[in-house]
């Protein structure tokens, strides 16, 4: 749905967000069709920003900051959490903190899972 509107002698289009989504899908697909394969024209659609890593590494770097000497600490109360019989709860503060403080070891992708699956059972 479009709306327009005059601000003394300029006329301003307004869009509604559906709007602008399928007009930057539409535009990405014709991009991409003139695309004649031999790398002319090339976009791509996942860079960096686009997928927000850059925004992802400033905030893991921050955690990790933040949790310093106590990322071992974090780590044991959220395994304990997850083999406890109470009602404890995995909140989504500890979930984004597991996910940066994670390194690439099977350990830590595990606890990840583990909390991910405990914290969509806790939602529903």
């Amino acid at each position: 749905m479009a709306l327009f509107f005059n601000i003394g002698r300029a006329s301003y289009l307004r869009l509604s967000p559906d709007v602008i989504l399928k007009s930057v899908v539409s535009a990405t697909v014709f991009k991409h069709r003139l695309n004649d394969g031999r790398g002319r024209g090339t976009r791509h659609l996942f860079t960096e920003a686009a997928l927000g890593i850059d925004s992802y590494i400033y905030h893991r770097e921050k955690v990790m900051l933040q949790f310093q000497n106590l990322q071992d600490k974090f780590r044991e109360r959220m395994i304990e959490i997850l083999n406890s019989e109470n009602k404890n709860l995995i909140f989504t503060d500890d979930l984004k903190n597991a996910v940066h403080l994670a390194q690439a070891n099977e350990d830590d992708l595990s606890l990840i899972i583990e909390m991910a699956k405990k914290y969509v059972v806790e939602c529903h």
